[in-house]
């Protein structure tokens, strides 16, 4: 169920590899803290123009899969500086940016968006159609291909591309390390903050019945609608709604009237209120004995969200049932660690 206003117009370009980038050894630049700091108009603009310069220097390519989990050894000055830039960009493409003119908070969002689109190339400025190939324990699908299109970086919208979380998580999921299989292909699943689409539409490739995507943004909904699309040979029912976190937490908002057994959910938490948010969400919308699945990156910079966020978890009688470390790159900072939650409803 389609709404036909959600699917963009677009011709796709080939496939091509995820560039991301390697600093300068000699950088060194200091990230205020944005709601604690509130860095006037010109320190921002500052900062982001030596970001692009820095960006623009040098660029390697990574793969996205770094097999068996090993400690990397990380040389100050190059991967550790980018991923604390990347990482502080997208707070600033996140952040209302209250303390500012709206003229003022308009040229930031879009020099930070400038910013983010040097860094990785292809991927952010311009719409790029890639191939997910996964292997699967099922002897009828052993192997299953998914064309997802990441989407240009626009505005404050982080839900343009696929990050590492959600590649890793649909993994897990195919190779029945997550998700019992059975399970998947016999109970409709529920994709919170679904981006480009990759997680549930992954479940909808090894069978699920019936997946639920949901987003806030509306050009995340409309690539997800476009990625729909690219997968209409499906039998699944495919669904796709605008959820919004805040108003589910406050009880004004009843936009998906159902509930599930399975949700399921990538990089979700990198906001404070989204700790406050989101065990709202799931308690609304997850069965009794139902499972909540979430991989999280492990960014420095996020800690607090983190911790509040498992918390919360907790004070709403969610019961941790599973907590695993993963090890994955992400084509914009490289080598990340990831933490995967099954958390269950009783």
């Amino acid at each position: 169920m389609l709404d036909d206003s959600l699917i963009p117009q677009i011709s796709s370009t080939p496939p091509s590899p995820p560039p991301t980038t390697s600093f300068p050894s000699s950088y060194n630049l200091f990230f205020p803290v944005l709601r604690r700091d509130k860095p006037s108009f010109v320190q921002l603009c500052q900062i982001l123009n030596t970001l692009e310069q820095c960006f623009l220097e040098t660029q390697r390519t990574v793969l996205w899969d770094t097999g068996p989990a090993i400690e990397v050894e990380e040389k100050e000055g190059t991967i550790a500086d980018k991923k604390e830039a990347i990482e502080w960009l997208t707070k600033v493409v996140a952040s209302s940016l209250e303390w500012m003119e709206d003229n003022e908070r308009e040229e930031v969002l879009e020099k930070a968006a400038k910013c983010l689109a040097t860094c990785c190339g292809k991927v952010a400025t311009g719409a790029i159609i890639r191939e997910w190939h996964f292997t699967t324990p099922l002897d009828s699908t052993p192997s299953i291909t998914l064309r997802i299109r990441d989407s240009t970086f626009v505005d404050d919208n982080v839900g343009f591309k696929t990050w590492g979380s959600a590649y890793l998580l649909a993994k897990l999921i195919a190779s029945g390390s997550s998700i019992p299989l059975t399970s998947l292909r016999s109970c409709p699943v529920m994709e919170l903050g679904t981006g480009t689409g990759l997680v549930g539409l992954t479940c909808a490739t090894l069978g699920c019945p019936r997946v639920v995507l949901t987003d806030y943004h509306p050009q995340v909904l409309s690539n997800a609608a476009y990625n729909i699309q690219l997968a209409q040979s499906l039998q699944t029912e495919i669904l796709l709604h605008r959820l919004d976190w805040q108003e589910i937490a406050e009880g004004t908002d009843k936009a998906i009237d159902e509930t599930f057994d399975i949700i399921v959910g990538a990089d979700i938490v990198y906001e404070v209120v989204h700790t406050q948010w989101l065990p709202r969400v799931i308690d609304r919308y997850l069965k009794r004995n139902g499972v909540f699945y979430l991989l999280i990156p492990l960014r420095p910079t996020h800690s607090k969200e983190v911790e509040l966020f498992e918390e919360k978890m907790s004070e709403n009688g969610f019961v941790l049932i599973r907590c695993d470390e993963e090890r994955g790159f992400d084509d914009f900072v490289g080598e990340l660690k990831y933490r995967y939650y099954e958390w269950l409803r009783k």
